[in-house]
């Protein structure tokens, strides 16, 4: 008996385990299921293809294309208990005077989504909702 509660003890505390995401983890390619792609490079700079904007800003009026195309600066960074990946984005056409915004990092794994394989999110409507989600593809 002591040796099965000692056994499930030991399990919930490997089941909340946490990893840490690093700036490796996040570099390179992440698409979403409706083809929308962030590529995120080592140097620090990123770039998109066809983010939808009614998910990614849906409160801009800067510009009224449904899908838009852009490059900008990411840094990883903690804050709040929640890993993100803040998201620069450069002067453009389609955003005068840029944009600063986040994505979050989850895991796929662990009972807190807190280990890997990572895959970044942005809220849909309400926090707590559904997640519009990228997954890294190698």
């Amino acid at each position: 008996m002591i040796n099965i509660l000692s056994l499930s003890i030991m399990m919930l505390f490997t089941g909340c385990k946490s990893e840490n995401p690093t700036a490796d983890s996040i570099v390179g390619k992440w698409v979403a299921k409706d083809g929308a792609v962030f590529q995120f490079s080592k140097e620090g700079t990123f770039t998109t293809q066809d983010l939808p904007k009614d998910k990614f800003l849906p409160f801009s009026e800067d510009f009224t294309e449904s899908l838009f195309s852009e490059t900008g600066k990411w840094e990883l960074k903690h804050d709040q208990g929640r890993w993100i990946v803040s998201l620069y984005f450069e002067n453009s056409e389609s955003l005068p005077g840029g944009c600063v915004t986040q994505i979050y990092i989850a895991g796929s794994k662990g009972i807190m989504e807190n280990q890997p394989p990572w895959y970044l999110f942005f809220w849909e409507g309400e926090e707590g909702g559904s997640r519009y989600r990228f997954t890294k593809k190698e």
